[in-house]
């Protein structure tokens, strides 16, 4: 079962009868909502309460006003409708909203779906920010009709407060590589604060591309990568490395510094053509 669903029983457990007001609260909260809110092992029921309001009415005032009072009435916080069970209050809704008890239980557990989502994405970016890139390098191989790519990255806790650690830390940054007959791009979205990022761009003898620099493209829709080819700057005038790589290759370094979350950052490129080496004299 998936932390969102997990969250979701445990609140769906606490809606039920008085809701915030059950003199069992304490025993209700299970062990995912209790590190969200805060709550520890000495809270009187009145404690827990109040962690458990602060924590819903910070996530339930992002929601649209009829959501958000569904979910006071759900929770027994609506002054007017103090019922002793959850069914009695939903009743009392469809009434007022003249609508099925069915419906107004979907909204119900619509809103409480919205209030979750909400509230481990709120933790997830407050656990990515205890921790930052220092430095991430790529090494990029291009040529040959080859496309080979190699990351190696350092990372800093910056925030996490000592002996405790998250356990599973975030994902620090994306990349995507991409080649194609229009275009090729390899591009790097950090998702945390990232003090430097080089790649190292490795061509075989003979490669001719027209590489552009990529820096601080806006991000993308939702599951979609970054808009690359249409951001590109103009041709890159990178550092050139006239020394032969370890593998005979030629290369081109690019630097960035003090990168922007969830902006893309990398290069794209044309071309591709291999210019034979040219033959040797004849006698």
């Amino acid at each position: 079962m998936s932390a969102e669903d997990d969250l979701v029983r445990e609140l769906v457990r606490i809606r039920r009868g008085w809701g915030l007001d059950s003199h069992d609260l304490r025993a209700r909260v299970g062990e995912r909502l209790a590190a969200l809110c805060g709550v520890e092992p000495a809270d009187s029921d009145r404690d827990v309460r109040d962690r458990l309001l602060t924590w819903l009415g910070s996530h339930v005032v992002d929601l649209p006003a009829e959501l958000a009072r569904t979910t006071a009435v759900a929770f027994a916080l609506e002054r007017d409708v103090q019922h002793r069970h959850l069914t009695q209050r939903v009743e009392w809704l469809a009434r007022e909203q003249s609508c099925a008890p069915r419906t107004v239980r979907r909204r119900m557990d619509h809103a409480l779906r919205l209030v979750v989502r909400a509230a481990l994405n709120r933790q997830e970016h407050r656990d990515a920010a205890g921790r930052q890139l220092r430095s991430l390098r790529a090494v990029l191989h291009l040529g040959d009709g080859t496309l080979q790519l190699h990351e190696a990255c350092e990372t800093v806790d910056v925030t996490a407060p000592a002996g405790r650690r998250p356990a599973r830390l975030p994902a620090t940054h994306e990349s995507w590589l991409s080649q194609g007959r229009t275009g090729s791009h390899y591009t790097v979205v950090p998702l945390v604060p990232c003090a430097r990022f080089e790649v190292e761009v490795r061509l075989s003898p003979g490669t001719r591309l027209r590489i552009h620099r990529l820096e601080a493209a806006p991000p993308g829709s939702a599951g979609e990568e970054p808009p690359v080819l249409g951001t590109a700057g103009d041709a890159v005038h990178a550092e050139q490395d006239d020394r032969d790589g370890q593998d005979g290759r030629r290369g081109l370094r690019l630097v960035f510094d003090d990168l922007v979350p969830r902006h893309g950052y990398g290069l794209v490129w044309t071309g591709g053509d291999h210019v034979p080496s040219p033959s040797p004299p004849m006698d």
